[in-house]
């Protein structure tokens, strides 16, 4: 995110190879301060031998994200497995404004 300029407009991650350079390294780090990664951690340290969905939605309200955002920290740590990513999907594409919609997306 922080590391596009006019030279580099985007950057397509290759997620079947595992890329740890500089740049990958510092957009995870400001992702996972954006994300609330380690206030999300911190909260739930005591309940993560068994995390009920309760107390997802507790740590949701408590730090302002979307419980999806909880959940997938939790698997990029590691800390409960990718299976339960899907809990909290919602469809986004109507939420976005239509002027950052590409031609090409029909909502």
């Amino acid at each position: 995110m922080f590391h596009l300029d006019e030279q580099t407009p985007y950057i397509l991650d290759n997620l079947k190879e595992v890329n740890e350079d500089e740049k990958e390294n510092e957009a995870n780090r400001i992702a996972s301060e954006k994300l609330k990664q380690p206030e999300i951690l911190e909260y739930l340290k005591d309940s993560l031998r068994y995390l009920a969905r309760s107390k997802i939605e507790e740590c949701s309200r408590h730090l302002n994200v979307h419980p999806a955002i909880i959940i997938g920290a939790l698997a990029h740590n590691k800390t409960i497995s990718y299976e339960n990513v899907h809990l909290y999907n919602d469809k986004v594409l109507g939420l976005i404004p239509e002027r950052y919609l590409h031609e090409s997306v029909v909502v």
